[in-house]
């Protein structure tokens, strides 16, 4: 039995038995951009059906907040976006096409607001692609264990800004977290090749399903989201989780920093100083200790990690207000901790930065 759902914004040309559609507001991402009367907004916005997720950068005066947000979108358009682990929502109001008109909750103080999609030079559009599919192993059994796969593809848009070769070197970056070697840069092709892919392995290693000690279900989600899109600096991240079989499956979160003026992704010494791995640690450290309440006179090994001492993850995000440096599970604690991530603002780390990284201007003057 194979099920699938796919939806791209355009309708693919492949002979394959499938269902798609175009796409609509249900599906889109939005860079926003507005203000209000004591500080400017930027907003990266990704609606999946009914789902409403993505970050808000905050400006005022000398100060620059950057958070995530979620939240779901009923049938008259209303959305009410929270911050990861809050209840109460930090914007809410209408989200129509292009715009966003509502309030913004600034501590105790509401302000209205009004957002528009903008993709002002320094900044790109992409479009969103999405496929569901699951497959028995065995054809006409029952019993037969299955495969399921999820994919949410974001890709980048022609735009008046951007060179078309910086384009194109975006989608060859980005269709490598799904495809192995993909051939042609187009999203409706790196979907339905990454699901081949995923069938062929499932089957490859099917043999002896019938005496494996775990179940040979296999499941692989692979999501996208923009953590930063503006003055010449696209940040994506991939959240992918794959179940092929034993106790747990695994997650893993990864980043592209890319250079829109180039197309070209920067990596951690290209942002970095030479010098700046002792001092990065100890900020680290500090920064750890203050998210996780862990006491001073607690060493990190006796609060569960597997490390005293932490070095600087090289798979690191920017946004509007600093740069998280996010380790794997395993990588310096165990699996029930899972995916750590330490945020450090730009005001502690602009010393560190060398002086011709084009991160350097994402520094604000504190």
């Amino acid at each position: 039995m194979i099920l699938r759902t796919l939806v791209l914004p355009v309708i693919i040309f492949f002979s394959l038995s499938l269902t798609c559609q175009q796409t609509n507001n249900e599906m889109s991402y939005r860079h926003m951009e507005g203000s209000t009367d004591s500080a400017s907004m930027k907003a990266n916005l990704l609606r999946q059906n009914k789902q409403v997720s993505g970050n808000c950068a905050i400006e005022k005066s000398e100060e620059a907040s950057t958070y995530e947000m979620y939240g779901k979108i009923d049938d008259n358009n209303q959305v009410a976006l929270s911050p990861y682990g809050y209840e109460h929502p930090v914007l809410k109001g209408v989200l129509v096409d292009e715009k966003f008109t509502g309030i913004w909750q600034n501590g105790n103080v509401e302000e209205d607001i009004e957002l528009i999609e903008s993709y002002p030079p320094g900044s790109i559009p992409l479009s969103v692609h999405y496929l569901h599919s699951e497959e028995n192993l065995v054809k006409d059994n029952l019993q037969s264990p299955s495969a399921e796969i999820e994919l949410t593809l974001l890709f980048p848009v022609t735009s008046f800004h951007t060179a078309p070769d910086v384009t194109h070197l975006i989608k060859g970056i980005i269709a490598h977290h799904y495809v192995e070697n993909p051939e042609v840069l187009n999203p409706d092709s790196v979907l339905v090749t990454a699901e081949q892919e995923f069938y062929s392995l499932y089957r490859e290693n099917g043999d002896s399903w019938e005496n494996t000690e775990w179940s040979f279900s296999w499941t692989q989600q692979n999501d996208m989201s923009v953590v930063y899109n503006s003055t010449g600096i696209l940040c994506l991240e991939y959240l992918n989780y794959v179940y092929t079989g034993g106790a747990h499956g695994m997650s893993s979160m990864n980043y592209d920093i890319i250079d829109l003026n180039t197309g070209q992704t920067l990596s951690y010494d290209q942002i970095f100083s030479e010098e700046a791995k002792p001092s990065l640690s100890k900020l680290l450290i500090t920064q750890l200790r203050h998210d996780k309440h862990i006491s001073d006179s607690l060493s990190l090994t006796e609060a569960g990690y597997f490390v005293d001492q932490i070095e600087p993850a090289e798979n690191i995000y920017v946004n509007g207000s600093g740069i998280g440096f996010t380790y794997s599970l395993y990588e310096i604690a165990p699996y029930s901790m899972g995916i750590i991530t330490v945020f450090i603002e730009y005001k502690q780390l602009k010393d560190l930065i060398n002086t011709d990284s084009p991160i350097r201007k994402l520094v604000k003057t504190f």
